[in-house]
Parts: C-alpha cells; structure tokens; sequence
C-alpha cells in the first residue's frame, strides 16, 4: 500500500497547515495561489508532521490548533473494503449507484 504524504504549509502572515493535497486545499478551497504559499516541511510520518505543525505554529507566533492533524475526524476514517460480486456476464456492486462513483474514488488502488 502506498504511503500518504503529508505536507506541512505556511501562508506567511496567514497560517500554518497540514493537508495531504496542496493544489486542493490551499488553492481550490482557500484561493491562494501557489506563490503565496511555503512547504515547509513534508513526511509520511502523520505523527511527526502533527507535531511539527503545531510546533512551527507556536514558533511563528499564529494560533495553535487544540486538536493535532493526525485527531481530525478525517484522519480517522476508513473506507470499508467494497466487495464486487463479478461474473462473466455481470458486476455487481454493494452500494447504490447515485454513491457508486464516489465509492470507487475511495477504494481506488487499494486492492
């Protein structure tokens, strides 16, 4: 199973964060554009990288988060492993298909 990368931001005057895709949360929801922003450190290790967030985060004088990355709720979910029923003539798949797109985004490459 691949590792997941974790990268550790600062938006300088701004904030200090952690998320696993960059493009998506500093520039599609937070609408900054990549100049704005510092990687300042990267890891597989969600444990190192939670503490080095809050770490840099007191250090540069921001507000430090109550709850460390690796707590978010989001951290803490597990897609459940989805069983297909395959024949040669069918697949069958165990959630309804207005959920089915998103399920197989979620289990994509973890067979």
């Amino acid at each position: 199973m691949d590792k997941i990368n974790y990268y550790l931001y600062h938006i300088p005057g701004k904030k200090i964060g952690v998320t696993r895709d960059l493009i998506s949360r500093v520039v599609d929801q937070q609408g900054y554009s990549l100049d704005e922003v510092e990687v300042l450190d990267q890891s597989t290790d969600i444990n190192y990288i939670s503490d080095r967030e809050l770490e840099l985060q007191q250090s540069y004088g921001y507000r430090v988060d109550r709850q460390k990355y690796k707590d978010l709720y989001i951290n803490k979910i597990k897609p459940k492993p989805m069983n297909i029923n395959a024949t040669e003539q069918t697949s069958t798949f165990p959630v309804p298909v207005s959920k089915l797109k998103g399920r197989l985004m979620d289990c994509m490459g973890k067979t």
